[in-house]
């Protein structure tokens, strides 16, 4: 019987020592206490670079374009895939043509090649861009010069409006130069 005693005593004092360590560990603070809860932080999508992401490239996206060349007018649906290692295959369609194109970000870049392996790739668009930025894009022998000439232009089409970098697209030995309009979350939103 004093052994049952004993038992009931520590399964007591136990459960005595239990509701005192939550009492005082489930404490109220004083009213006079202000309780600051951290802000949640959303972090910032990268690309493998660790520069932030021209978001329209990523798996799954449609984007889907009317226009018009020399007074036909089509449709284009650009489908983007992912092929890993923060690489993307753009498959362009429309009634005229299908074609692909392979992308990349880095270093606050987005790069273009033709071939999947990216080996002879070119500066497409920036996507941190100021005003009077220009580059230039290669392919074959043919070179294309870009020039930012206006930002945060807001420009509407069917799908809505957008700001846009206002950037000027000249074909090296083209009597024209051509204008368009690009924003990092939807990619091309307009071309003249």
């Amino acid at each position: 019987m004093n052994q049952l005693k004993k038992i009931n005593l520590l399964c007591f004092f136990s459960i005595a020592m239990l509701i005192s360590m939550l009492e005082t560990g489930c404490k109220k603070e004083s009213e006079n206490t202000e309780v600051s809860e951290p802000e949640p932080t959303t972090p910032t999508p990268t690309d493998t670079c660790g520069t932030p992401l021209i978001s329209y490239l990523a798996n799954g996206h449609v984007l889907t374009y009317n226009y018009s060349i020399f007074g036909s007018t089509s449709i284009q649906t650009r489908n983007i895939k992912s092929i890993g290692n923060g690489e993307y295959k753009t498959i362009f369609t429309s009634n005229a043509f299908t074609d692909s194109l392979y992308e990349r970000e880095c270093g606050g870049w987005l790069y273009e090649a033709k071939s999947q392996s990216l080996t002879n790739i070119n500066k497409a668009r920036k996507s941190s861009t100021s005003l009077n930025d220009s580059w230039t894009y290669k392919y074959g022998s043919t070179e294309v010069y870009y020039k930012v000439i206006e930002k945060n232009v807001s420009v509407t089409v069917p799908a809505g409006t957008f700001l846009c970098d206002k950037i000027t697209y000249h074909l090296n030995g083209a009597a024209t130069t051509d204008t368009f309009y690009f924003n990092n979350s939807v990619g091309d939103v307009k071309y003249v």
